[in-house]
């Protein structure tokens, strides 16, 4: 069965391919500036809603009527902020993008040799983001639908230098393993079992465990 695909966030996607996502065009820095002055409940309050409602029924169907009912704000002060749905998924899709990639891209390096330490640091986190935004996950979800593993590295190599996949190969101390272990596939045994982790975290997070 082939996965669904959410049209506008692939339209998001494609707008913004091989564009350099850290550099924003005037309006855009004009509208971060605008949100920045919003009061931060309201503001955590309003993504954290709209992420759940684009995560849950895609573009299409979603409702701004029913992200503001979850905010606790008048559709008024939305359209204030953004003029559209597109506009208010557009702003989603890049604070997605900025709110894992850049924290891991200013307190992850590479220097840190031993890969278990690394994943760990990286996997707190995004255990500290999710708990702050837990709707990030299903909108990241249908974010991505119908992107390959490529183009999802691409988008997120625009707000962090290091490329997805140095994290888990780059100045790596094999000597840390026995000599007849893969540590490739170690690697990723570790990466699965703390992601394995982290989802077990946020889905009792979500059900107030």
């Amino acid at each position: 069965m082939e996965k669904t695909i959410d049209q506008f966030g692939q339209w998001v996607y494609n707008k913004n391919k091989g564009t350099d996502w850290s550099g924003r065009s005037i309006g855009d820095e004009l509208l971060a500036d605008r949100l920045d002055k919003m009061d931060p409940d309201k503001k955590v309050r309003l993504i954290n809603a709209a992420m759940k409602e684009f995560g849950e029924n895609r573009f299409e169907k979603a409702s701004t009527n029913a992200i503001v009912k979850a905010a606790g704000i008048s559709k008024g002060l939305l359209y204030h902020y953004f003029r559209s749905k597109e506009e208010l998924y557009e702003y989603l899709f890049d604070y997605a993008m900025k709110a894992v990639a850049v924290p891991i891209a200013q307190e992850v390096g590479l220097e840190e040799t031993d890969i278990i330490r690394r994943i760990e640091r990286i996997t707190k986190l995004k255990v500290e983001i999710f708990h702050e935004l837990p709707s990030l996950v299903s909108f990241t979800k249908a974010m991505y639908a119908g992107m390959d593993y490529e183009d999802v590295k691409k988008v997120i190599e625009k707000y962090n230098p290091i490329s997805v996949d140095m994290y888990y190969t780059h100045n790596v101390d094999k000597s840390l393993f026995k000599d007849d272990v893969d540590v490739e596939m170690a690697v990723k045994i570790i990466q699965y079992t703390f992601r394995k982790s982290r989802r077990t975290l946020h889905d009792a997070t979500q059900h107030g465990i």
